[in-house]
């Protein structure tokens, strides 16, 4: 998190309609039908708990980050219109880093992780030293 903190402007939390939520970066994440199942449980049970993070895309879009499992249950629950976001300004690479580095206290595997360094170096062309 220091490298995101030292690296991007974060903005306040703000509430955006779950239409206005993209998932390009969730190819880097590996579904899990019962965590997500029990996501839903509790946000049924307790409301929104955390923010999601999202980086803007642009003035109405923005894309998720960390938060993966909250905003499918939410788009699930009829009771969730929007969810609470902290907005982080960041480059496309840094975004990339950004959901290996939010999930880094056991929440993503090393094969996620995998899947990030690769677009990363076959995708955007960055060197290993880059990456690092």
């Amino acid at each position: 998190m220091n490298f995101l903190n030292s690296k991007a402007k974060e903005v306040e939390s703000v509430d955006i309609l779950l239409e206005g939520i993209g998932e390009m970066y969730a190819e880097f994440r590996i579904p899990d039908p019962c965590a997500e199942a029990l996501m839903l449980k509790s946000l049924e049970r307790y409301g929104q708990v955390s923010p999601v993070v999202v980086s803007r895309e642009d003035k109405n879009r923005y894309e998720l980050l960390d938060g993966f499992k909250r905003l499918h249950a939410c788009r699930r629950l009829s009771s969730f219109i929007s969810l609470n976001a902290k907005v982080l300004e960041l480059t496309v690479h840094a975004r990339k880093a950004a959901v290996v580095l939010l999930n880094r206290a056991g929440k993503i595997s090393d094969t996620e992780e995998a899947l990030v360094v690769h677009s990363l170096y076959h995708d955007d062309c960055l060197t290993q030293v880059e990456i690092a």
